[in-house]
């Protein structure tokens, strides 16, 4: 999985051109206040704050600059 800016150009990557356009990932942490407290200083765009949902989980979702949407948040899976 390639994520970053669209590939220009012939290269290796032809084989797996997919259409731009945002997309949207989650990534789970351990530390979700201090990764939030990391992407505010680094100056990201909040979309969603950090906050603790009613499965468990607690998180916050961030664009960037291509308008891709990342969630970061804790998720211990099902028991």
């Amino acid at each position: 999985m390639i994520l970053g800016d669209a590939v220009t150009g012939k290269d290796d990557h032809d084989s797996l051109a997919l259409p731009t356009g945002p997309i949207s990932v989650f990534a789970v942490t351990d530390d979700p206040d201090a990764l939030h407290d990391r992407a505010v200083g680094a100056g990201a765009r909040i979309i969603r704050g950090l906050r603790d949902e009613e499965y468990g989980a607690r998180g916050f979702s961030a664009a960037d600059p291509e308008n891709n949407i990342w969630s970061f948040a804790t998720w211990h899976g099902e028991d």
